[in-house]
């Protein structure tokens, strides 16, 4: 088939992966470690001087081996714990990746759509985005209708992106958060721009040595030093003080029959330094490290190699991403002005919001947050909440629901007469409904934006006042120093058209609008990271964030 084709000359989908797959390949490294090569060239010396040399009876020792195999035993041991180990999480690991990134795909093949395994998307295929899909590889936009894109994944911003003509590019491992498009595939697998990044951070053909490593090794290295020297310094110390007194002092005449004594004087000293060599340090050292994976294991955290244990608890820096690890990536609204009041803590107290801010003004600012929007909420099973479409947006409908409305239904009942999606050249989205005697146009976006065309303000007692200076003024103030405390802002206005308005062909004029209100959103921190930063500032790790 010509797919099998395309998939063997421009790669798969799938990610190439670093890892063996045989078991011998994770023995091979677990045996690399200078101390079990130490313990290796020991225990081979001693099996061989134990069953090869006489003892000064002129006999071989019948148990001359015992030393030696206990201690290539203790290395068998080490090294089946470690690999066996390492072998199994590799696997598992390899198994759990590929589950999740295995996902159904609509492609377009020979003229005809079917659905096939993102594993076999190829680079040609056409495929067929909607509201809800994972992007399976990197492709280039053909056509399609309003499409945004959660490219947090990739850049850590958590904006949706508008995808069309101009900015055509999606990135495999993206979300689409609303619209439909159709895209050609232009990479796939390692060659796409997730499978670079992954790729990268997956090479360590040459890995770094863990703290513990570093410190086994100087150890090693110090013991094997030591022990050398003191063996060779009892091997001279007692061949000068047999050759003194045998030759010197007493003058007896050399005979070969004494080269036994010196073989006997070589034994002892390599006796010295195989005794130096501490045979139980690596097999404590894995035992320690599995106990601590099983206590990892526990928190749910998939320990892939043992050492990964002691690198994590020899850590002093913990460098961190701020959407979606420190954060919960939810936005969430979390101040306010409306009616010439401010108010600060939204998600705790909305009530109070109900019980000061006249009604009319409340209906009119829900209306805007519910009707001008094209994202909804999921509920899950468990409870919490999916965010489908702008987060933002999300977040407003969030503060509509809390608020005692139901924004679908109030969105259902409304007669939208004109919509226009929100662009990063305007920065603003527009609604045009139908009520009872009028039409109304809802705008919000940018919050400099809105300010700059709004003439009048709804006032505390749900009039409608003039905007004068010194109010612009208070509100300018207010947005600056909400976006000082890392808010991203939106203001909210509306203003009734006149009969003969036209907004077909172009959207009605920005002129004379009234300002309903102001938002403060933010991606709140998830509730264990406060205890969390403490804990590691208290072991003595710095956290940083890098966003």
């Amino acid at each position: 088939m010509k797919w099998k084709k395309e998939e063997n000359t421009l790669g798969a989908t799938t990610q190439q992966r670093r890892s063996s797959e045989t078991f011998f390949a994770f023995v091979f490294d677990a045996l690399q470690d200078r101390t079990i090569i130490i313990l290796c060239i020991a225990a081979v010396v001693s099996i061989i001087l134990g069953t090869t040399v006489p003892g000064k009876d002129g006999k071989t020792h019948e148990n001359g081996w015992i030393e030696g195999t206990a201690i290539l035993m203790a290395v068998v041991l080490v090294a089946g714990v470690t690999s066996g180990n390492d072998f199994q999480k590799d696997r598992k690991f390899n198994k759990l990746s590929q589950a999740v990134e295995n996902r159904t795909v609509k492609v377009t093949r020979d003229g005809r759509q079917q659905t096939i395994s993102s594993f076999e998307v190829v680079v040609g295929d056409v495929i067929q985005l909607e509201t809800g899909d994972y992007i399976p590889a990197d492709m280039t936009y053909i056509k399609g209708h309003d499409i945004l894109v959660d490219e947090s994944t990739m850049t850590g911003e958590p904006e949706a992106v508008h995808k069309n003509e101009s900015n055509p590019f999606f990135l495999a491992n993206c979300m689409v958060m609303e619209g439909t498009a159709s895209a050609l595939v232009i990479a796939v697998g390692s060659q796409s721009q997730w499978g670079k990044i992954k790729a990268e951070l997956e090479d360590d053909d040459e890995p770094d040595e863990t703290p513990l490593e570093k410190k086994l090794e100087k150890l090693a290295d110090l013991i094997g030093k030591l022990g050398l020297a003191a063996g060779i310094l009892t091997f001279v110390a007692l061949v000068l003080q047999w050759t003194i007194t045998n030759f010197i002092i007493n003058d007896q005449p050399w005979d070969w029959s004494e080269l036994t004594v010196v073989v006997d004087f070589f034994i002892i000293a390599v006796t010295i330094v195989v005794v130096a060599v501490p045979e139980g340090l690596p097999l404590a050292v894995t035992i320690s490290l599995a106990f601590s994976m099983f206590q990892m294991m526990k928190d749910q955290n998939l320990v892939r190699h043992l050492v990964a244990c002691e690198t994590m608890g020899g850590a002093t820096a913990i460098c961190s991403d701020k959407t979606g690890t420190l954060t919960q990536n939810m936005m969430t609204t979390v101040k306010l002005y409306v009616s010439g009041r401010s108010f600060e803590d939204v998600p705790r107290n909305p009530s109070e919001i109900s019980r000061t801010v006249p009604q009319n003004v409340t209906d009119i600012l829900l209306e805007n947050m519910a009707v001008n929007s094209t994202a909804y909420l999921v509920q899950r099973p468990d409870g919490n909440t999916d965010f489908i479409g702008a987060k933002t947006e999300c977040a407003m409908l969030v503060l509509t629901e809390k608020l005692g409305k139901n924004y679908s239904e109030m969105r259902d009942s409304a007669n939208i007469l004109k919509m226009y999606p929100f662009s990063s050249e305007k920065k603003k989205m527009m609604t045009i409904i139908q009520l009872e005697n009028s039409r109304r146009y809802h705008l919000k976006g940018a919050s400099e934006v809105i300010l700059r065309s709004c003439d009048r303000i709804l006032g505390s007692d749900g009039q409608v006042e003039e905007l004068n200076n010194a109010m612009r003024t208070t509100l300018d103030n207010l947005i600056i120093s909400w976006a000082n405390e890392g808010l991203r802002t939106l203001s909210l206005a509306y203003r009734d058209l006149d009969e003969d308005e036209e907004f077909e062909e172009r959207a009605p004029s920005d002129e004379g609008l009234i300002l309903v209100g102001v938002v403060g959103i933010e991606d709140p921190l998830r509730d264990e990271v406060p205890d969390s930063v403490r804990e590691c500032q208290k072991a003595g790790i710095t956290v940083r964030m890098l966003t």
